[in-house]
């Protein structure tokens, strides 16, 4: 799973004549003790049917082993393909644990049915969410601009590249006084 989504996150995120994808956000992930699962959900906030292209890529970095114990995502294997969002007041029976050791990366798209799981282990479960929306819907799916607050020259050591794959580029950066 994890070496299928590192081969292909490339071409998701191929550069074109406009920039694709943006990053919409990143948070930190933290289950304690005792945190139930998830109702199981898609990350792409559209109205059924879903279109088939990728609205979004969520790129998971693992601070601590994901373990069934620990309260790991289950994702529903294939359901991308789905092109729906799943019943969350429905019992999946299909779920598989996603198994993972600290430092993997792992990446799937907003369409992919998955939860967290319940987190029976006495310590927190820690991972970093860094979520790329495609950049029509990127001013629907982040609530602020957080690069308004900054100076232009906080993003000066960094490449083109990367300052338009974080979308410093998008939009107005500069306010007038």
């Amino acid at each position: 799973f994890l070496m299928h989504w590192c081969v292909h996150s490339h071409r998701i995120l191929q550069n074109t004549l406009h920039q694709k994808y943006l990053l919409s956000s990143w948070h930190a992930n933290i289950l304690s003790p005792g945190a139930m699962e998830q109702k199981i959900h898609i990350d792409s906030a559209v109205p059924d049917p879903i279109p088939p292209w990728p609205i979004r890529l969520n790129v998971n970095f693992i601070l601590q082993d994901y373990s069934e114990s620990n309260g790991s995502t289950y994702f529903v294997p294939g359901s991308h393909k789905f092109l729906q969002k799943p019943n969350p007041y429905k019992k999946t029976s299909n779920l598989k644990p996603l198994i993972a050791k600290k430092g993997s990366l792992v990446f799937w798209t907003g369409h992919l049915w998955h939860q967290s799981g319940k987190n029976n282990s006495d310590e927190d479960r820690l991972a970093l969410l860094g979520c790329f929306a495609t950049s029509i819907f990127r001013e629907m799916v982040m609530e602020e601009n957080p690069y308004l607050s900054l100076k232009p020259d906080t993003a000066s050591p960094y490449s083109k590249k990367i300052k338009n794959l974080i979308g410093w580029s998008h939009g107005l950066k500069e306010i007038k006084k």
